[in-house]
């Protein structure tokens, strides 16, 4: 990919140009790697620069951020503004790439670092364009535990190839492997729905858990389920009878031209 450098990034709550956008070379992030980002795309349709999913993003970039104690000292409409600001700065009249971020900055080599630690926020974009080519990807999924068996994809020179390991037949399936195309796998997100500030010992007691949930889950759709196929999408479907009564495992896989952008 050929290097784009922006006139214009975000940083700290200004619109300010690439190289005058400088930190200390005792930023914790440098040393240490205490940093958190987020990525959205941008599509252009030759009259609009359309952002996918904007708020919806800057909800995990936040949230993130809280995991690792590491503090974002700006409102989401703030940051949503100077994302959709800096697209018009830049002039950008073609599908990007933004890039939004934020980090420890001058705290010595402390390793606690707290939510009262500095920070500094930036935000960056280039433009990014289709991801595959034309004739897109092709993902192949059988009715056994709604297992993806093939993901063919181009790649630099557009050459398809698949790059999902597993096995030529179902036999390989049936005989227990490492989690060879499950499409909810050991958590079964577990995780999503916890709460609260996790110390060392919450952290443990939970991973353990859920891990054990998470096994249960992926044992369940190790079974037939029910497909269905209408337009452009496939629906899976089955209900967990021994994990917990009437929880039904789903799952979707849609067709869509933004998809592949």
């Amino acid at each position: 990919m050929k290097t784009f450098v922006p006139r214009f990034v975000w940083f700290d709550g200004k619109f300010v140009r690439d190289e005058e956008a400088k930190v200390s070379v005792m930023t914790h992030a440098i040393h240490y790697g205490t940093s958190v980002f987020e990525g959205l795309r941008g599509y252009w349709n030759s009259r609009n620069l359309n952002i996918f999913r904007l708020y919806e993003h800057i909800e995990r970039f936040r949230n993130s951020g809280k995991v690792y104690s590491v503090s974002l000292r700006f409102k989401d409409k703030e940051i949503a503004n100077a994302i959709i600001q800096l697209c018009k700065k830049n002039n950008v009249k073609e599908s990007c790439y933004i890039r939004p971020f934020y980090f420890v900055g001058r705290y010595g080599i402390n390793l606690h670092v707290t939510e009262d630690s500095p920070t500094h926020a930036a935000i960056v974009m280039f433009p990014f364009g289709d991801l595959f080519n034309k004739n897109g990807i092709t993902a192949k999924v059988i009715t056994y535990g709604a297992i993806l068996t093939e993901l063919h994809v181009p790649d630099r020179n557009g050459h398809s190839a698949d790059v999902v390991l597993g096995f030529d037949t179902l036999a390989g399936y049936l005989k227990g492997h490492p989690f060879f195309g499950a499409t909810v796998g050991r958590v079964a997100n577990q995780y999503y729905a916890a709460g609260g500030k996790l110390d060392m010992k919450t952290l443990r007691e939970s991973f353990k858990r859920h891990q054990k949930e998470g096994k249960s889950v992926y044992q369940e759709q190790k079974g037939v389920v029910e497909a269905k196929a209408r337009q452009n999408k496939a629906n899976l479907e089955q209900l967990g009878a021994d994990y917990k009564a009437g929880r039904i495992t789903q799952a979707e896989y849609e067709r869509q031209v933004l998809a592949l952008k």
